[in-house]
């Protein structure tokens, strides 16, 4: 469900459409895809904040840190690979432990639809991404 683009020592990777495979996804719709579901991964994120009774003046570095985590899973994690951009490596080859996560899976599935339904599928894959992050951040 990704294409990547072959330069000297960098790999660019980029989201499939998946109703035009192999086309890979235009920039409108990723973006459009993109707000949308950050609108309600936000909207359920702060409903979370506020049954938990965490003080208002802490909602924004929770926040932060979830929009700096999703940022991460799609630009480029710490250790793997990115959904979006591109990836310095010494090697050109896809290696065996070259995977995505649990939360790149989710984002790829959805960020490769076209947007019809958008609102629909941003609510469910939000829910999701909330849920994989918060088993994360406890730890």
């Amino acid at each position: 469900m990704f294409k990547y683009l072959e330069e000297p020592s960098v790999k660019v990777f980029k989201v499939l459409d998946a109703s035009k495979y192999p086309t890979m996804q235009r920039t409108p719709p990723l973006i459009s895809l993109h707000k949308c579901l950050l609108q309600k991964i936000y909207m359920y994120h702060n409903q979370l904040l506020h049954y938990s009774n965490i003080p208002e003046l802490q909602h924004i570095d929770h926040h932060k840190k979830l929009l700096k985590w999703i940022e991460g899973k799609i630009l480029g994690p710490s250790s793997g690979l990115p959904i979006l951009g591109k990836r310095n490596s010494k090697r050109l080859v896809w290696d065996e432990n070259d995977k995505y996560d649990a939360a790149q899976v989710v984002l790829i599935c959805y960020l490769s639809r076209d947007v019809h339904k958008k609102d629909e599928r941003a609510i469910k894959t939000a829910k999701i991404l909330l849920e994989l992050f918060l088993s994360q951040d406890k730890r």
